[in-house]
């Protein structure tokens, strides 16, 4: 049995921070022990952002492609 990559694109239950706190709430169907009961609030928060922060999370938005300048008015002759 092996742990999941937390560095790539593919999440079981979602990479948002919502779903991280709460997988690392609760657990998940898998190895991993609940630790709600044994971490405070504010580290398992800690822990989910720094989960989150490994890169395999919810993806970065990309800025959309600038729109393309306009060709400038050939005058007439």
């Amino acid at each position: 049995m092996g742990a999941p990559n937390l560095t790539d694109g593919i999440w079981l239950y979602g990479g948002d921070r919502d779903t991280i706190t709460e997988t690392v709430t609760n657990a998940r169907y898998g190895i991993m022990p609940a630790w709600g009961a044994r971490l405070d609030p504010v580290t398992i928060k800690m822990l989910a952002i720094y989960v989150h922060s490994l890169g395999g999370g919810e993806k970065t938005p990309v800025d959309p492609a600038p729109e393309p300048a306009a060709a400038p008015a050939v005058a007439a002759r």
